[in-house]
């Protein structure tokens, strides 16, 4: 999972991180201006599976706070 700070959340398969961002692959995208919490949205997918977006996302180094695993998420 990658934290921004903005809005947006990342879920998927950490792949690699250069010095445009982190690369993600099969990704779910969760924004909190759409509604649903982030919590919510996070436990849902530790318990039922990412629901891929996108294959592939970079998400930029200046917009990541904190890239985290699932599984070290509290359930």
């Amino acid at each position: 999972m990658v934290e921004t700070a903005g809005s947006k959340t990342y879920v998927g398969r950490y792949d690699s991180e250069d010095q445009r961002g982190v690369h993600m692959l099969d990704v779910g995208v969760h924004d909190v201006a759409e509604g649903s919490s982030k919590e919510d949205y996070l436990r849902k997918s530790v318990k039922f599976g990412i629901r891929s977006d996108h294959k592939h996302v970079l998400v930029p180094t200046d917009q990541v706070v904190r890239v985290t695993r699932l599984s070290d998420l509290p359930t």
